[in-house]
């Protein structure tokens, strides 16, 4: 699996399927573009090289949250 399929995968899980573009864009603060982009690529089975560094940001947000909860 990608680096962009991963992102893409967790954007559908938590946002949903189709509309988690603005959803994690807001949350994680990553420009909307590079998110199309990272979806574009994915829809032709390719890598995305700002997908590594967007998971890893996604990755810190969604910590930062569990935190908040108290996990």
């Amino acid at each position: 699996m990608t680096h962009a399929e991963i992102v893409v995968r967790a954007g559908e899980r938590i946002w949903g399927p189709g509309v988690w573009l603005g959803g994690m864009s807001e949350f994680a603060e990553i420009n909307v573009r590079t998110l199309q982009r990272i979806y574009a690529a994915t829809r032709v089975g390719e890598e995305y090289p700002a997908a590594r560094g967007v998971a890893a940001s996604l990755r810190a947000r969604l910590g930062d949250v569990l935190a908040d909860l108290g996990a």
